[in-house]
Order: C-alpha cells, then sequence, then structure tokens
C-alpha cells in the first residue's frame, strides 16, 4: 500500500530525522559483509536499497542516505562479537573485513561508482551519502588476537583492547583516503555489540579519538539492554533501540509502543526490523512487518526520528524482486516512506521549510 501521511510535525524526544549528532544520516540500512558470495555487496545487489525503482523499471527517486557496514559472524562461523561461543575474530579476520569494506567494484567502492553511474543518468543526490563501519568486538580475555608494533595483545587488559580498535580505526581512515569516494562521506563508527559489558573504559578512549577525527559513535541496543539507558553517559553520539518486534509471534504490539516510548524518552532513534522470516511463513511475518509502519505513523517515528534498518542478509532486494505481489508491496510502501523522509532532509540541507 502507499500512503502520504503528512511529514513535517516535530517530536522533540527523538533522535531528529536530519541531526548533526549521527552526520546528518536520516535513513541508515544495516548491510552485512559475511564473505557469503551470494550476498556479496556488488553494485547489482546494492541497487534496490540506492535507488527505488518502480514496478515498470523507472527509477523514482533516491533511497537510503546511510550506509552501515557489519560483520557479526563470517562464513567460516568466526565471530567478531562475545554472542556466542565460536572461535573470536583474530587480526587476520580484522584484516579480512577491511578488505571486503574496500573491496574493488564492491561495498564502499561499488557503492560509490554505482551512484555515479545513476547520478550521471537522472541526476546526483543533493546530499552525499553516509557510511559508517563497525568496530569488531576486541573479546575480552582473548590472548592470541595478534601483534600491533611488535607487541602481542592480550584483551584482558584494557589498553590492548583499545590499542586495537585503534589500529583498525587507523587502517580503515588509510583505506578510505586512498579510495577517495566522491559521492559519499565517512560518518562514523558503530559499536557492535549490542550491550555493554567490560567495555566502558575503551567506548570512552574511542569515542576522543573519534572527535579529533571529527567522526561519530553510534549503536543499536536490543530491547532490554542494560546499559541503554546510559548511552550519552556511555559516549555515543547516537543511539537506535531494536524494539525486537518482528522476530517472534508471541511478542504482541505493545512492543513497538513501549520501544516508540522508550526512544522519546531517552532522545534515541529507533530500528526498523525484519529478515527472511518473511519468506517462510507470510501469515505471520508479513503483518508484523506492517506493524511497524504502523506503529511508525501511530508515534510520529516517520516524521521526526531518525531510523536504522535491521534487515539482514539482502531482504530487502529479495522484496524488491518478488514476484508475489504481496511482498513487493512491502518494499513500495517502506521504500514510499522513505522517499518521502530523504525529501524532508534534503529541504531541511538546502533551508527550505518542510511543513
Amino acid at each position: 500500500f502507499y500512503s502520504f501521511y503528512a511529514f513535517g510535525q516535530i517530536s522533540t524526544g527523538y533522535l531528529h530525522l536530519y541531526t548533526e549528532h549521527n552526520s546528518f544520516a536520516s535513513d541508515i540500512v544495516l548491510l552485512y559483509q559475511q564473505g557469503y558470495r551470494s550476498e556479496e555487496l556488488n553494485k547489482t545487489n546494492l541497487l534496490p536499497y540506492v535507488i527505488y525503482e518502480d514496478r515498470n523499471g523507472e527509477r523514482k527517486g533516491w533511497l537510503y542516505d546511510g550506509f552501515l557496514f557489519i560483520t557479526a559472524i563470517d562464513n567460516e562461523g568466526i565471530q567478531y562479537t562475545n554472542v556466542g561461543k565460536n572461535k573470536s575474530a583474530q587480526r587476520t579476520e580484522w584484516e579480512k573485513v577491511i578488505e571486503w569494506n574496500f573491496e574493488k567494484n564492491k561495498a564502499i567502492d561499488g557503492l560509490d561508482k554505482l551512484i555515479d553511474e545513476i547520478g550521471t543518468e537522472i541526476g546526483y543526490p543533493i546530499r552525499k551519502r553516509k557510511v559508517f563501519l563497525s568496530i569488531p568486538e576486541p573479546i575480552k580475555n582473548e590472548n592470541n588476537w595478534g601483534i600491533i608494533n611488535g607487541k602481542k595483545l592480550d584483551f584482558k587488559s584494557d589498553e590492548d583492547r583499545f590499542m586495537a580498535c585503534n589500529w583498525f580505526i587507523s587502517k580503515t581512515m588509510e583505506e578510505w583516503k586512498k579510495l577517495s569516494p566522491k559521492n559519499l562521506e565517512f560518518a562514523g563508527y558503530y559499536w557492535i555489540t549490542e550491550y555493554i559489558k567490560d567495555s566502558e573504559e575503551i567506548i570512552s578512549q574511542m569515542k576522543s579519538t573519534l572527535n579529533e577525527l571529527d567522526l561519530k559513535l553510534v549503536w543499536i541496543p536490543y530491547w532490554g539492554a542494560s546499559s541503554a539507558l546510559k548511552w550519552k553517559e556511555l559516549g555515543f553520539d547516537a543511539t537506535y533501540i531494536q524494539p525486537n518486534y518482528f522476530f517472534s509471534s508471541n511478542i504482541n504490539f505493545n512492543r513497538l509502543e513501549e520501544a516508540c516510548n522508550f526512544a522519546y524518552e531517552n532522545g534515541m532513534g529507533l530500528e526498523f526490523e525484519f529478515d527472511k522470516k518473511l519468506f517462510d511463513n507470510k501469515s505471520v511475518f508479513l503483518p508484523r512487518f506492517n506493524a511497524y509502519i504502523l506503529a511508525f505513523i501511530s508515534f510520529n517515528v516517520f516524521n521526526s526520528a531518525s531510523i536504522a534498518y535491521y534487515q539482514n542478509g539482502l531482504t530487502m532486494k529479495s522484496l524488491s524482486e518478488s514476484r508475489d505481489p504481496e511482498y513487493r508491496d512491502l518494499y513500495d510502501s517502506l521504500s514510499t516512506y522513505i522517499l518521502l523522509r530523504q525529501r524532508t532532509a534534503d529541504n531541511i540541507f538546502l533551508g527550505i521549510n518542510s511543513k
């Protein structure tokens, strides 16, 4: 369905739709770098996130203005955050993430070239697109991560953990400068762990480093994460709360209401969530997708808040390509709201009153 809900009302409690706190990215899509060849982030796979094409293939407008590249667990089962019992990523795996992010014609480079190709055809977006990179978690007590400047790091030490994070930041900044994309801006980094445990000190140190680089540090905690209320105190510039409603039929619509209220009361944005479960059980998960749209209309999120979009894999691309009209409707309806939000952000950027 399409809805042309009147945009422009202001709700001051949310992380604002267009704000310096997240480097002015209104709609940030999470793109997973996990080493799966079938889901690599090449230009073809990135297209449905960059530009909206209607069912006749006509290009109607630019979509997401923020792209967050994440590696949580790779195709070899290596984990980059402390969420399971798999082998934790070491320096060689962290280097692999950097390679994926800066691989020619894929990920950041592919995104930049794709915008260039489309821009020459329909005109370039008013604003450059923002890129966020996730920092792998230096998992506490890992003692075989690797060596920096002749020192073998031991993650029992917060000093060594920060040294690894600082090394990652330096390396990615070097690669960004070498690539020098013309349609993108480096916005900042994402702390990949969805809760805070034993990392307060290194987050504080990273924040100081990023301040000097004029980069932001963003976070997306899960619903009920014990440290979520302390996000500003911890040092994050912008935080998005996960409602975690989509994934379980045992959670009722009140969760979305609670999440919107929680975000409003605590200056946060929200995460819009969906994944491939949509294709496993349409009767259960399609209504849950639409519930986010209803809640984000009802609680003024679409009008006022910055939003991150969790879709795992390439689920949104699959929706855009689906021959099932009900699935394609999901892509169309969500894209409609993103297009309207992008128009609002463009107007703010241009200094136009968008009411």
